[in-house]
């Protein structure tokens, strides 16, 4: 009915729901025909945490992590977006605990979206009982309710909520460190900055996903004039305040729009802005995993062209490698080695805007959990293939 009124009077656009966990075979058909009429805002295979000490703390199950790879696996291969969630704060977990259920999530096939929330304590929740409270030396901070992708408002009264900054297992700075991995592994990953180099690494070297991205928050820490650092000194910044009672967890930046964002699209925002120069900086780190000049070179330019950018068009360039190839196996959860041949890859990118403020809307709030922050690449088949 939904795809049908579509058809006829063009709307409604996009159709997004909360799906259940325990239909999977009925909910991939629903966004497989949402998909192909062009409505689908994506599916969402959530987890609250997989910590089993919080998952037993807050009365919940989920599905097991073979089901989650395979579903991750037709997903991808059908081009569905499909997008996982998190909660940051769950009493019984800790910094480890978390840092360990991302590289699951990473190492299960969610490339390309995965959402946290910093856990709120509710009235009238289970989480809200005093003796609960208690029982789980659970600790908040009030701040206002973080809305995106709104206009601000000036002189607003405003609302305010109450997340859990630390519990018995995870203490303040334990969940301000889980923020700023959450972030990272999100804008760098998710959103696609280094997504490359850390599948690469961690299927060619054995380097894990998440200590890729500790890697380079400490990195980040050392070189805090670059790109990079001064993002992530932001970022700390942003939860030092909420620590202290009087921050936000939004961005704001009219170059951007008059909108409010998420902090990974903030983080991400600030650092596409100045790509060129991010990209020549972080070189640093990354040849420290001691690539071979040539691979390097050409991975490097596969990185930094299937990011979008304002005003980007089809493009198609020629590799030592078949990175599209080996790419897309991964995705689809069928790793094969990387292939040396001289390769032409066609990156998708039709007609994108060309100012930074309807490119941050349509591309980075409208396309994020479809996954077009990223370029579809496309192998280009030789004469002799064709």
């Amino acid at each position: 009915m939904i795809i049908d009124a579509n058809k006829k009077y063009g709307y409604p656009q996009k159709f997004q729901a909360t799906y259940t966990k325990n239909n999977s075979a009925t909910v991939f058909l629903i966004n497989k025909k949402l998909n192909e009429a062009g409505m689908s805002k994506g599916a969402t295979l959530s987890f609250q945490t997989m910590s089993k000490v919080a998952l037993k703390n807050i009365g919940r199950e989920n599905m097991p992590l073979e089901e989650f790879t395979k579903l991750m696996a037709m997903y991808n291969e059908a081009d569905i977006p499909a997008y996982s969630e998190l909660i940051l704060g769950l009493p019984g977990e800790n910094y480890d605990s978390f840092r360990n259920g991302l590289e699951e999530l990473l190492e299960s096939g969610q490339h390309m979206s995965i959402n946290i929330f910093n856990c709120e304590v509710l009235v009238n929740a289970p989480m809200g009982d005093e003796n609960y409270l208690r029982e789980h030396g659970i600790k908040t901070m009030r701040t206002t309710i973080h809305q995106y992708h709104c206009k601000p408002i000036d002189n607003d009264l405003g609302e305010y909520t109450n997340i859990v900054v630390a519990t018995n297992s995870m203490s303040t700075a334990m969940w301000k460190d889980s923020n700023m991995l959450g972030v990272c592994v999100r804008s760098f990953h998710n959103l696609g900055l280094l997504q490359c180099f850390a599948i690469y690494l961690y299927h060619e070297r054995g380097v894990r996903y998440t200590d890729f991205y500790e890697a380079l928050l400490v990195w980040a820490e050392k070189h805090k004039s670059t790109v990079v650092g001064r993002a992530f000194a932001w970022l700390e910044k942003k939860y030092d305040d909420i620590l202290e009672g009087n921050g936000t967890l939004t961005y704001y930046n009219e170059e951007f729009g008059d909108l409010t964002w998420p902090l990974e699209e903030g983080l991400f925002l600030q650092i596409i802005y100045e790509c060129e120069k991010f990209y020549e900086e972080i070189v640093e780190f990354l040849t420290g995993y001691g690539f071979s000049k040539d691979l390097f070179e050409n991975l490097l330019r596969y990185q930094t062209n299937v990011i979008k950018k304002p005003g980007g068009k089809d493009t198609t360039l020629v590799f030592d490698y078949d990175f599209a190839s080996y790419f897309a196996k991964i995705y689809e959860n069928l790793y094969s080695p990387l292939i040396k041949e001289k390769t032409e890859i066609l990156f998708k990118s039709p007609n994108l805007p060309d100012n930074w403020v309807d490119f941050s809307r349509e591309i980075v709030w409208f396309g994020r959990k479809g996954g077009k922050i990223i370029n579809n690449t496309e192998r280009v088949l030789l004469p002799h293939e064709q």
